[in-house]
Order: C-alpha cells, then sequence, then structure tokens
C-alpha cells in the first residue's frame, strides 16, 4: 500500500506534472507528513520490460544490467546524488507501477530559457558544471 495520496483526480491537468511516452507524472502528498512528491504512473502495457528500461541500462559488463536491476524503480534506488532525482517508493499494481520521487518543482531548463532568454556566463556555468556532474555519477554506476 502506498504511503501517499493523491491530491488530484485523474481526469485533472491542475496538478499534472508532465506527461511522457510511458506514463504521467503527477504531484502527491504523503497521508501522515504532508510531504509533496512525484508519482510516475506507469503502464505495465507500455513500460515495466520494454524499451523504456532497456535505455535506462548501459550495454558494458559490470553495469546495471548485470546486477539484475530490471526496473526504472531499482535504478533509481541505488542512486544517491544530489543532482538526481531521489528514490521515495515504489507501489506495483495490477495494471501499473507507480514510482514516488522527490517533486522538483522548479520547472525545466527549456522552460527557464523560454521564459527568461539566453543565461549570462554564470548561470551557463552552474548549469553545465551541475548536469556534468550527475552525468559523470550515472557513469560511474554504469547507467549510460
Amino acid at each position: 500500500s502506498c504511503s501517499f495520496l493523491r491530491i488530484c483526480k485523474r481526469s485533472s491537468d491542475t496538478w499534472r506534472s508532465g506527461t511522457g511516452g510511458y506514463g504521467v507524472v503527477r504531484v502527491v502528498k504523503h497521508r501522515a507528513t504532508g510531504q509533496l512528491a512525484a508519482m510516475k504512473l506507469i503502464s505495465r502495457r507500455r513500460g515495466v520490460g520494454s524499451r523504456s528500461n532497456e535505455e535506462c541500462r548501459s550495454s558494458s559488463s559490470g553495469n546495471a544490467t548485470s546486477k539484475g536491476l530490471s526496473t526504472e524503480g531499482e535504478l533509481l534506488r541505488m542512486l544517491d546524488h544530489v543532482n538526481v532525482v531521489g528514490f521515495i517508493e515504489e507501489v506495483p499494481l495490477a495494471t501499473e507501477i507507480h514510482l514516488v520521487m522527490e517533486l522538483c518543482d522548479g520547472g525545466s531548463l527549456s522552460a527557464l530559457l523560454r521564459t527568461f532568454g539566453p543565461l549570462d556566463l554564470d548561470a551557463a556555468r552552474w548549469f553545465t558544471r551541475n548536469i556534468v556532474d550527475a552525468l559523470h555519477y550515472l557513469h560511474r554506476h554504469g547507467i549510460s
């Protein structure tokens, strides 16, 4: 049973954070603490054990695949880095899997650029340093 409660109705876009080819992300609230989080709903028919998971895994030896990690939730569970979304819990259901992750509600870099235009040099350095740091961490853990 999930300790998080959806704070929106499925049909409502009010709290929908985003969509992708393999699921919808919604904002949820912890039943006891009130902590907000992101819940990714992945259909078992379209995402689990298919292309999305293969893309998350590296093909070199000694990587996440060879350790038997087969789902996005298992990959997120093994990661701990300030610039990689934090894993909270995974709730497998009959027709879909719910991945609860930390809420990153600051918006996307592309939205920031659309709103404010080009970054100044210091801001560009900051974003680049953080992105490269996260990629380096993922690569060290066999995720490409």
